[in-house]
């Protein structure tokens, strides 16, 4: 009895993963983990030469949410492509000029070791519209070729924005606060 128990309560976690990446896919596999980098996933852009003060703000983003959702392509198991979904919250700020805030953001593969398989950078253009705050939700492709015997379980895509040093370090300092 305890041995049935065990095994369906496997069952129940085993469907819970799968349904974490958009479904179950008819194909043996999941989809690879998904994580928004906690340095990289916030950005504050501040009018440029001025000091990082409130008044020089221009814009604030935050990337608030990351999903995934995936398919084979092919009888072996090895090809996947997957559309990942961000989603980020953008404020202007009192130093903004005009109604545009214009940032890149990264994608990147890397196996459940944490090595760098590749990374894309994606141009970022949001229009505030005459608001003061929006939501925005970005799409990308991703590939996966996967090493025979392994699923997209094996690999995990991660998020962020691309910051140059001065950012970093912002979001450092800031981290705690």
């Amino acid at each position: 009895m305890m041995k049935r128990l065990a095994m369906a309560a496997a069952g129940l976690v085993g469907l819970a993963i799968l349904a974490g990446c958009g479904g179950i896919p008819k194909e043996r596999g999941i989809c690879p983990r998904v994580a928004i980098l906690g340095d990289v996933g916030k950005i504050t852009k501040f009018r440029p030469g001025a000091p990082e003060t409130a008044e020089n703000v221009m814009f604030t983003g935050e990337m608030r949410e990351i999903k995934i959702t995936c398919k084979y392509n092919d009888q072996q198991l090895i090809e996947l492509e997957a559309d990942v979904f961000v989603t980020m919250i953008l404020r202007k700020g009192p130093a903004m000029g005009g109604d545009v805030a214009e940032l890149p953001y990264f994608v990147t593969v890397t196996d459940r070791r944490g090595t760098v398989l590749s990374k894309r950078e994606f141009p970022l253009r949001v229009s505030f519209s005459g608001s003061a705050a929006v939501e925005h939700t970005e799409k990308s492709w991703q590939f996966y070729r996967l090493r025979r015997g392994y699923s997209g379980i094996e690999y995990e895509t991660w998020v962020g924005f691309q910051l140059d040093d001065r950012q970093l370090e912002f979001n450092r300092r800031n981290a705690t606060r």
